[in-house]
């Protein structure tokens, strides 16, 4: 695949994706603003991954491991773009 081809069709897609995951998130961060329920924002509940494994999204350890997880990934992303 080019380059022109990544920059014509990748990008804007990467782009487009970026954008619904932030209205996404907007969206789940003002439920937990109006309901007080944090489980919200577990990252097992936002991917759906409690229709594979029941109550994965339930509890406190659930909700560390979400947080973990959480962070785990950002400081991926932040060492990531230090480096370029």
């Amino acid at each position: 695949m080019s380059k022109k081809t990544l920059n014509t069709f990748l990008k804007p897609l990467l782009a487009t994706f970026t954008t619904f995951a932030a209205i996404h998130v907007a969206i789940l961060i003002l439920l937990v603003l109006v309901t007080g329920r944090i489980d919200f924002l577990n990252v097992f509940y936002i991917v759906g991954l409690q229709y594979f494994i029941p109550n994965i999204d339930k509890g406190i350890l659930s909700q560390i491991l979400s947080a973990f997880i959480t962070i785990a990934i950002y400081l991926f992303f932040v060492f990531k773009l230090k480096k370029e």
